[in-house]
């Protein structure tokens, strides 16, 4: 059974010009480099404590505290310290650790402010983490020399409405919930005269943090772009985004997904859980070529078009998966073979294709025969070696709680096809056309006679 979409698509309105920009020769180039993982950004891994020595740092006005330090080794850079002074109950900067320190982790503290010279301090970081403190100042030029720096976290702080200078070569960035970004929800520009993202930037955090209107001037390079749990209606135009494979749209307010699609064909993983989601434009999903992971769960979906993804070319090779999460859409009653064509025949084999339905309010009958057929009688045309399908029937009674993966085709009962007419209904057809005769003879003759009366 070859999918649906390739032998008929004239039920499919033609893609609009300006998102066919997945067959230009540099976007395609630009997608692939990104897929092969080149230049892929890796928040730093703290080891495990067994790895780890003590050190004591002077804290102005306290005690001195200890954290765990280690040595810490980076190809093409000089070797230093990494040092996690995680919920420590500090309120200052500290500022006996060694010059070398390039690791610093300071989240879940209470400190209140951080000086310029606080930055001097510390000349080889490549790593700050100050999610979850108190802060309500930071001096604009601490991170003014600070070129070796790739990730500065300081999620958390409602409190702190001015932002520090972020250097050029800055990676990954995480201002959620920040004073700054609060006063700014409809109108973020990260390229303004207070807060100037550098384009290296390839990580980029800005969730809870109220935002209504999309951030303007995002990195050019960015790659991985978290607005969960914000109060966005919509996804704004991003399809210039060349480098783009995570977006994280949870808990937004994101209700339809219509028009043009605005998402780059880069794009590898999509999250759009709890949207109060109710309507899928069709063909909306068709230019994501590298998708591997796309969660509609917890939504209010009620029905999703058979061509949402129709188009789509997957790029995919033989030990990668594909995940789509569908899981607690009470409202989604029945979903087609047709919608999950393009991943069940994909131009390429691939390892495993995982639909997750649970939680949805399924209705097992005809529409759904084609779930058994699909796990108990796979066909050689197929591209994932392994489909798994979870989830449960809602209805009809009978088959209430009956799991999908335990379904068979007897048990989804589909309306019986009447039987063609056989040669002995020949008689009865004979008299019915006999009998229309008689009655346009008898009503032409009764007209005649009318027609003579009145003359």
């Amino acid at each position: 059974r070859r999918c649906s979409y390739c032998v008929n698509t004239s039920r499919v309105s033609p893609v609009p010009h300006r998102t066919m920009k997945l067959l230009t020769l540099a976007t395609l180039t630009a997608a692939l480099a990104v897929h092969l993982g080149q230049a892929r950004f890796q928040r730093f891994q703290w080891p495990d404590e067994e790895s780890t020595t003590l050190c004591t740092s002077v804290v102005p006005g306290g005690d001195p505290v200890t954290c765990a330090c280690h040595k810490h080794f980076k190809e093409g850079r000089q070797p230093g310290t990494a040092i996690n002074c995680k919920n420590k109950g500090l309120e200052h900067f500290p500022t006996g650790f060694p010059a070398d320190t390039v690791q610093l982790e300071l989240s879940e503290n209470s400190i209140k402010m951080i000086a310029a010279h606080h930055g001097s301090l510390y000349p080889s970081l490549e790593g700050i983490y100050l999610d979850d403190n108190q802060l309500d100042y930071i001096d604009q030029e601490t991170l003014a020399d600070h070129e070796n720096l790739t990730e500065f976290f300081m999620a958390n702080n409602p409190a702190l409405e001015t932002l520090p200078y972020f250097p050029d070569g800055l990676l990954a960035l995480d201002i959620s919930n920040t004073g700054y970004v609060l006063k700014h929800p409809a109108n973020l520009d990260l390229k303004s005269r207070l807060l100037t993202v550098p384009n290296d930037v390839k990580f980029l955090n800005i969730q809870n943090s109220g935002l209504t209107e999309w951030p303007r001037n995002l990195p050019a390079e960015l790659e991985h772009l978290n607005l969960q749990n914000n109060k966005l209606t919509l996804i704004e135009a991003l399809i210039d985004q060349d480098y783009l494979e995570v977006l994280m749209l949870g808990g937004n307010q994101i209700t339809t997904l219509e028009g043009d699609p605005e998402v780059p064909p880069t794009i590898q993983e999509l999250t759009l859980d709890n949207n109060g989601l109710t309507d899928i434009h069709s063909t909306y999903f068709h230019n994501i070529a590298f998708l591997r992971y796309l969660v509609l769960s917890n939504n209010d979906l009620s029905y999703i078009t058979d061509f949402a993804f129709q188009g789509l070319d997957l790029y995919i090779s033989e030990n990668e998966d594909v995940t789509i999460e569908l899981m607690n859409n009470p409202y989604l009653t029945n979903v087609s073979q047709e919608l999950f064509d393009p991943f069940l025949y994909s131009v390429k084999k691939y390892d495993t294709l995982t639909i997750n339905l649970d939680g949805s309010g399924l209705n097992c009958e005809c529409g759904m025969v084609w779930i058994p057929e699909l796990l108990n009688n796979p066909n050689d045309e197929i591209t994932p070696n392994t489909v798994v399908i979870s989830g449960q029937c809602h209805s009809p009674p009978e088959l209430s709680g009956v799991l999908l993966k335990d379904l068979t085709t007897d048990d989804v009962k589909c309306p019986t096809v009447p039987p063609a007419s056989s040669g002995d209904d020949g008689p009865n057809t004979a008299a019915i056309v006999l009998g229309l005769l008689v009655v346009f003879v008898w009503a032409g003759f009764v007209g005649y006679l009318v027609f003579v009366k009145l003359g």
